[in-house]
């Protein structure tokens, strides 16, 4: 069961040809060029409030494709996540995502599924970022697992550093089609 999830997001995620990039509207100056826009983000965060009872770092990396709608100051699209805390607790899911430019700062949302985690169970994650430009922001972020024993749910509270482009580099495709499934085979070893 877990290997068919980790192959269906290996294959969502699996790099296609690139965009040309124009940067010509200011209106759609977060997505570039007003066509759809690569996404591809890294955060750290702290668990919230940290109890030293688990893991209170998590780091993620989220790799998707936004498609700016009316005047190109939002994006909607979807995103691979995965999640590595600081015990080797390994998540893989995929989020629906909205990024708006309100004025000068930048709204992002997300949710989704967690389809694998390394301790078994499945799950839910979402969060909520704004920042000052598209690229940096400050984001609240929740992951509930379903575990033996009972659902964990954790906060976390850090930064994220996102690059917006029209062009997909090698090594983003590689990483954004084969990682998910990586980790997902071997955790489930």
């Amino acid at each position: 069961m877990k290997l068919t999830w980790a192959l269906t997001l290996g294959t969502v995620v699996a790099p296609v040809s690139p965009l040309e990039s124009q940067d010509t509207s200011v209106l759609c100056s977060q997505f570039g060029d007003c066509q759809s826009t690569w996404i591809s983000e890294i955060a750290y965060a702290l668990r919230v409030p940290p109890d030293g009872s688990g893991p209170d770092h998590n780091f993620t990396w989220e790799f998707g494709l936004l498609q700016p709608v009316g005047d190109g100051r939002t994006g909607l699209g979807g995103t691979t996540y995965v999640g590595v805390d600081l015990s080797g607790d390994t998540k893989v899911g995929l989020k629906a995502r909205q990024r708006t430019q309100l004025n000068k700062v930048v709204l992002d949302v997300g949710i989704g599924a967690l389809l694998f985690d390394s301790r078994g169970g499945l799950g839910a994650t979402a969060h909520v970022g704004a920042g000052v430009t598209k690229h940096v922001s400050f984001r609240l972020s929740v992951d509930v697992v379903d575990r033996p024993g009972g659902a964990l749910g954790v906060v976390y509270a850090g930064v994220s550093v996102a690059r917006l482009s029209g062009r997909l580099s090698p090594i983003e495709g590689v990483l954004g089609g084969i990682l998910p499934l990586v980790l997902a085979v071997v955790g489930s070893i």
